[in-house]
């Protein structure tokens, strides 16, 4: 009744992975069951090459024997979208770059599998594939954050690239859990985060301890 009990898990991605000192939602699920788990966020961090220092997609998992990966659950985009630009209109930002439901790349892992890293499409396609690839063992997940962005414009970007990550991971079998969607957690919400008052969100994007 407790399947997570001893398991190995990975959490990579950026600040909202990352958490607090405690290692935010990753260290509860570690501790709350026991397991073996290494917190990979890091705060600003993007999925694709948009910031080279804090690339998510090339990120290692930090366990050195892959049979022993039981979970690697990643999570991002955001961050691409405010360093990227918006991606909402017909025509999009170049660096957004374009996928393909019927394209999965090459064999080649030296060259990324043939997918353009720099590009944020490129970057998902490539980090599933890479991971599909080289942990066929471990159930792999992405998580959509929640909504964050207090005004309008910020918040409907983010949240687009988010739906895109979605989008891409399901195209290579990779289940998705859907926060910007289906978490009540809303910046927008006056009882959430008003007039720079704290009880969900830190600042309309971090979550309090309580969010």
């Amino acid at each position: 009744s407790y399947p997570l009990y001893g398991k190995n898990a990975c959490f990579l991605g950026d600040s909202i992975c990352e958490g607090d000192s405690e290692g935010g939602w990753a260290g509860r699920i570690g501790r709350n069951n026991t397991m073996l788990w290494i917190n990979k966020g890091i705060g600003g961090a993007t999925i694709s090459t948009a910031l080279p220092s804090k690339t998510i997609c090339t990120r290692d998992v930090g366990i050195t024997n892959a049979a022993n990966i039981d979970y690697i659950i990643f999570e991002g985009g955001t961050n691409d979208a405010d360093h990227i630009g918006k991606a909402t209109d017909e025509t999009k930002p170049a660096a957004f770059g374009t996928w393909s439901e019927s394209e999965y790349g090459t064999d080649d892992a030296s060259t990324y599998y043939g997918f353009d890293i720099s590009t944020y499409c490129g970057a998902v396609d490539y980090m599933c594939k890479r991971l599909v690839s080289l942990y066929p063992n471990a159930k792999i997940g992405y998580i959509g954050a929640h909504k964050m962005g207090t005004t309008d414009s910020t918040r409907i970007n983010r949240g687009y690239y988010i739906k895109t990550a979605m989008e891409i991971c399901k195209k290579w079998g990779i289940p998705v859990l859907d926060l910007w969607n289906g978490s009540h957690l809303n910046p927008k919400i006056p009882s959430h985060y008003t007039s720079g008052e704290t009880y969900l969100y830190v600042d309309g994007q971090h979550l309090t301890a309580n969010g």
